[in-house]
């Protein structure tokens, strides 16, 4: 099965994807990759803990109340986070301590808007305790786990909000945001993701957003044919390029040749030599 960061590796560079997924070869951690790492791994353990928080808040409660334990509990987990991933931080010349004090903004901004929507819907329904949890709406969904054989990918959603009749996925990113809009393969991904869930939830899905949390840019973006159909094409040339086992040429865009951590093995004399004799090594997984 396909994943859908594969197709935004093709669309940043088809070379690189090949030699990741067919020859082997992988990536140096990069300071942005690492922090997304660490980002995934916080929301993931928060889904274990969330139930239980909220099931935690009783009448009475306020708003900064519900964001002081929402932060408290972000914090930790971010510590933990951290702490198992001191080797990954450490080759992207990251510092701990630095690491913490650049996730600590986002995980505060996600307590600030989770303090929101619960303390309202407190005050609409009048719930506490295990009901508010069981009757919550919209539900917070991290890195929802998806997988669909009719569209023939998979992948994990960073959140999705789940309503009655309708579901809306949301990806948050690192780094710069465009002036307008998402990024090309960050669209690419949302509406990828997009595609698996109206495979498994049989609705139809009309938008998204992509959240930028280093600048707190919340950009909507239309999940139209156009891009559908362009997600599959790229589904299609992916599995193409990978059954094929001929290695692609280099990008033109130096740019991101600089960015990328496989530059030094995709510019060594042996790489095209080895290419060759791709016949003699078994094929990958896509997974």
């Amino acid at each position: 099965m396909l994943a859908v960061t594969s197709l935004t590796t093709y669309l940043f560079c088809p070379r690189k994807l090949f030699l990741e997924k067919v020859m082997g070869y992988e990536e140096i951690p990069r300071a942005l990759l690492v922090k997304g790492l660490i980002k995934h791994k916080v929301f993931d353990e928060m889904n274990r803990y969330e139930a239980d928080l909220v099931s935690s808040f009783q009448k009475g409660i306020t708003k900064d109340q519900i964001f002081d334990k929402y932060f408290a509990l972000y914090s930790d987990i971010l510590r933990r986070a951290i702490l198992n991933s001191r080797k990954q931080l450490r080759l992207a010349k990251l510092l701990p301590v630095s690491a913490f004090k650049q996730f600590q903004p986002v995980f505060r901004q996600e307590s600030e808007a989770r303090a929101e929507t619960i303390f309202n819907f407190i005050r609409e329904k009048n719930v506490f305790g295990v009901e508010l949890w069981e009757n919550l709406t919209p539900k917070i969904k991290s890195e929802y786990k998806i997988t669909a054989e009719g569209v023939g990918i998979s992948g994990k959603v960073d959140q999705v909000l789940v309503y009655p009749g309708s579901v809306v996925p949301i990806e948050i990113k690192s780094g710069r945001a465009p002036k307008e809009g998402a990024w090309d393969n960050h669209k690419v991904q949302l509406a990828a993701y997009a595609l698996l869930l109206e495979n498994v939830f049989k609705i139809s899905i009309p938008a998204g957003f992509v959240k930028y949390v280093d600048e707190n840019a919340f950009r909507r973006i239309e999940i139209n044919a156009f891009l559908k159909d362009q997600v599959k094409d790229m589904i299609k040339r992916v599995n193409d390029l990978l059954k094929s086992r001929q290695l692609p040429k280099k990008v033109t865009n130096i740019k991101k040749c600089e960015k990328c951590g496989l530059k030094n093995i995709c510019y060594s004399e042996e790489i095209t030599e080895k290419a060759q004799h791709l016949n003699t090594i078994a094929p990958k997984q896509n997974a």
